[in-house]
């Protein structure tokens, strides 16, 4: 802070300076909306999310709560998230969810491990658990990142072993990081089978889906920031019949 006063046009203080600032807050909360049209005749679904997370000395602890409404319907879920941070430059993630609305998994479970490594580079390896009312999906994942300068690229495969056999599907992404971890533009792209809840059954289902997403997320004031998304999605849902969408969404989010 010094240095901005003495120098108060030099971007690259003003850069440090509120990297500083955010790492010393310790809470934050998060609100994000996502409005979802369709090409077919089906009605547009909406999904808004609040989240809490507080930074403590072993890592970063949240909790969330995703309200869905879809098919006429409207269903909730509450999750809790944890990174505890592991030696030998280590970390975990880990989460529980719950529901008891057909929009969303009876239960969720998940845990990675992550290990940073030199020139950097980042690998996780871990699964997620999803219980449904005809059985239960486990999914097996990681994830090969590497950040070069402004940049964070990062490929995901995974492996999604169901009662009817086993399918898997892969995600690409790729982040510009504008001076500071909470600011960016990034895109996503995914091809595969991904898991989803029918919601007349309350069973999981399986669907074959091509997905992509430009988002961005910037500092507004202090530690106020601003996030704002589209994404289009191509879902096959059955025998010759496919269901296509674009989602819109915006978020904001504040340290405290």
């Amino acid at each position: 802070r010094e240095a901005v006063r003495a120098e108060p046009d030099d971007a690259g203080h003003a850069r440090v300076a509120r990297r500083l600032e955010t790492a010393a807050r310790r809470d934050r909360v998060s609100v994000e909306y996502a409005y979802e049209d369709f090409r077919q005749n089906l009605a547009s679904w909406h999904e808004l999310q609040v989240e809490l997370s507080r930074r403590f000395g072993w890592g970063t602890g949240l909790v969330r709560a995703n309200q869905a409404w879809k098919f006429g319907r409207s269903g909730t879920q509450l999750e809790v998230d944890a990174y505890p941070r592991l030696p030998r430059r280590m970390y975990l993630y880990l989460n529980a969810g719950a529901s008891g609305s057909t929009l969303y998994p009876d239960v969720r479970l998940g845990a990675e491990l992550y290990r940073n490594f030199d020139a950097g580079w980042e690998a996780s390896i871990g699964a997620r658990w999803l219980n449904f009312d005809s059985g239960s999906v486990t999914i097996w994942t990681g994830t090969v990142g590497k950040y070069w300068r402004d940049w964070w690229f990062s490929v995901r495969p995974s492996l999604t072993d169901k009662p009817d056999g086993t399918s898997s599907s892969v995600a690409v992404y790729a982040r510009r990081y504008f001076g500071e971890r909470e600011s960016y533009a990034g895109v996503v792209a995914s091809n595969g089978t991904t898991p989803d809840t029918d919601v007349l059954t309350g069973q999981g289902v399986n669907l074959d889906t091509s997905f992509v997403r430009a988002e961005v997320q910037l500092r507004m004031r202090r530690s106020w920031y601003g996030k704002g998304w589209v994404a289009y999605r191509d879902q096959e849902v059955g025998a010759a019949l496919a269901r296509q969408s674009v989602q819109l969404g915006v978020g904001v989010r504040r340290w405290f």
